[in-house]
C-alpha cells in the first residue's frame, strides 16, 4: 500500500479509534468493529443505546487520519438479567 505524504496508516487509525472508544466506555456488551481503508472508518456491530452509537462516531471523528466515518451500527437493547 502506498501512502501519500503525511498520510497515517490505516492500522494506526484503527488502533486510535479503538482506543478512543474504549476511553469513552464503549466495551462489552457493545460489539463494535472498526475497519479502516484509506482513511475511511467503518463502525459496524451493535450497541445498547443511541448515545453509545453517537459516542463511537465522535470517537472516530476525533482521530487524526479518519477522513470519512461510516456507521451502520445497530442499536439493540439487551434484556436485563435478574439473577
Amino acid at each position: 500500500m502506498l501512502l501519500r505524504k503525511n498520510q497515517i496508516p490505516d492500522h494506526t487509525v484503527s488502533n486510535r479509534v479503538t482506543h478512543q472508544m474504549s476511553n469513552r466506555g464503549l466495551r462489552a456488551p457493545c460489539e463494535v468493529t472498526v475497519q479502516v481503508h484509506n482513511g475511511t472508518v467503518t463502525l459496524s456491530g451493535s450497541v445498547q443505546y443511541v448515545y453509545q452509537k453517537q459516542s463511537a462516531v465522535q470517537a472516530a471523528r476525533s482521530v487524526e487520519g479518519a477522513h470519512t466515518i461510516i456507521d451502520p451500527m445497530q442499536v439493540i437493547a439487551r434484556a436485563k438479567r435478574w439473577d
